[in-house]
This record gives structure tokens, C-alpha cells and sequence, in this order.
């Protein structure tokens, strides 16, 4: 037994078929847009990621270093004391000569002292 529709699609029905069609086109261009928006989302935030990896990698690098360049500094600094230590341990022990004295007097208003108190220096 074939059963036959008493009743084919009205203009309207056609009309509300293609309106469903046209919603259901439109939705699944929106779920597309919305798919490319979150790939793009998600490859600048691994661009971003890399970014500050290579940032970090780098910021360590330069950190070792400067960690290297400061002892380095500072042993140059104590071998320099000590040179400077050696050397006036060897001067014989008596009043300094005038030259010296001036000399003293100088730096220590280089360094930003004020000698003025110091007898020597005036």
C-alpha cells in the first residue's frame, strides 16, 4: 500500500522549508567563522608562548653573564687591594713625604670628603 499526501507543500510551506535551509546556512557559516577565530586565537598564543621562551632563554643567558663579569670584577678588585696593601707594606714606616700626603688629601675629595677637618689638608 503507497500512501499518498492528501495535501502537497503550500508556497508557504516551501517558503518555511527554505527559511529553515537559509537559518541552517547561516549557523553553519557562523560555527566556521567561529572555528577559524579560535585557530587564529590559538596560533598567536603560541607565537606568544614562544616569544617569551625565547625571552626567558635569552634574559638567563645574559644574567650568567653579567653573574660571570661581576666575580670577575671582583676579583680583580680584591688582587688590586691586595697589590695596593703589598705595596705600601713595604714603604719604611715614618711620617709621609708631602707629596704623599697631598696626594691622600686629593682623593679623598675626589671620593666627596671634606678634608677641610684634616690639619694636612688645608
Amino acid at each position: 500500500m503507497i500512501l499518498r499526501l492528501a495535501n502537497p507543500l503550500t508556497p508557504s510551506g516551501w517558503a518555511a522549508i527554505a527559511l529553515c535551509g537559509l537559518v541552517v546556512a547561516i549557523l553553519a557559516l557562523c560555527a566556521v567563522d567561529q572555528r577559524a577565530r579560535h585557530q587564529e586565537r590559538q596560533r598567536a598564543a603560541q607565537a606568544l608562548a614562544e616569544a617569551n621562551a625565547r625571552a626567558l632563554e635569552r634574559d638567563a643567558i645574559a644574567r650568567d653573564r653579567a653573574a660571570t663579569e661581576r666575580v670577575a670584577d671582583i676579583l680583580k678588585t680584591h688582587a688590586d687591594e691586595r697589590k695596593m696593601r703589598d705595596a705600601l707594606d713595604t714603604l719604611p714606616d715614618g711620617p709621609p713625604s708631602d707629596r704623599r700626603v697631598r696626594l691622600a688629601c686629593e682623593r679623598l675629595r675626589q671620593q666627596g670628603d671634606d678634608p677641610a677637618a684634616i690639619p694636612a689638608c688645608r
